[in-house]
């Protein structure tokens, strides 16, 4: 009656057979030194199992079965790891390739960029200066020193001409 209300702790029937097995001597089972794991054993199966085996000691057929079983895992893991390293390594490899062949792009895109703007820049500065020497010159053609008038018109017309038919590097670097 007390093991059935007390479902928690069961105490086993003496049959009379001892067991095969001895428990292993406090020097054997403090050897194994034991690992804290974040996770509860659960997760890990075969560490659970060998965790039941350190409170005997490895003794029997049974016990050295599931060791071999345990390290065959572990083996594989690693093999399986070793691939993955592997794999990993020739993407990284890969990557880095990717990554100094940008990089170049990049330089060369900055370098065309910069190129664009100088060019705009001087673009913009030949146009400027072409239409204030115009805006000076033009209302003196009707004066009486046409000379500096007209040479100021052809110093506009060639100031406004080179702004805006400037040739451009697009073309050399199309090549």
């Amino acid at each position: 009656m007390d093991q059935q209300n007390n479902s928690s702790h069961v105490e086993p029937a003496n049959s009379g057979v001892e067991p095969k097995q001895a428990k292993a001597s406090e020097a054997e089972t403090t050897a194994l030194v034991r690992v804290k794991s974040p996770a509860p054993y659960v997760e890990y199966p075969l560490s659970e199992a060998v965790g039941g085996i350190s409170e005997y000691g490895v003794r029997g057929q049974a016990a050295t079965v599931l060791l071999i079983a345990n390290v065959r895992s572990l083996e594989k893991d690693v093999a399986a790891a070793r691939q993955e390293v592997a794999r990993l390594g020739a993407d990284n490899d890969r990557l880095r390739t990717d990554l100094a062949s940008s990089n170049t792009n990049a330089a060369v895109l900055r370098e065309r960029l910069r190129a664009a703007r100088q060019l705009r820049l001087a673009r913009s500065i030949l146009n400027t200066a072409g239409g204030l020497v115009a805006g000076i010159s033009l209302p003196a053609l009707s004066g009486q020193n046409n000379g500096y008038a007209v040479a100021g018109s052809i110093l506009a017309l060639l100031f406004l001409g080179a702004g805006w038919f400037m040739p451009d590097r697009r073309s050399e670097d199309a090549e």
